[in-house]
């Protein structure tokens, strides 16, 4: 039988300060189609080309709610509505100037 767990979050005890990316989306991002435990979600993809070889650094956080709305609730809260917690409030996210490199 397959079913979904909802987990909050994971509090991890790092050495060293971390960096995020926070994909917020709808079923796409969520991965609603996707196989099961084989981490073939878009988001998967990205965090494999953001740490090649496995050298970690940096971590892809999926707050992808399947049936998301960005500007009115849906499938729970809107995406601007929890924007600031889901999002900006993540640990190792930092602006969008501040992925620009020199």
């Amino acid at each position: 039988m397959e079913f979904r767990a909802f987990l909050a979050g994971v509090d991890v005890k790092v050495t060293r300060a971390g960096r995020a990316v926070v994909v917020m989306g709808d079923s796409i991002s969520d991965g609603a189609g996707s196989t099961v435990d084989a981490n073939h979600r878009w988001p998967d993809f990205l965090a494999n080309r953001l740490n090649p070889k496995g050298e970690g650094g940096w971590g892809v956080v999926n707050m992808g709610i399947s049936g998301n709305r960005v500007l009115s609730d849906g499938a729970g809260e809107s995406a601007l509505a929890r924007f600031d917690r889901d999002v900006l409030a993540t640990p190792g996210v930092k602006n969008a100037g501040a992925l620009r490199g020199p």
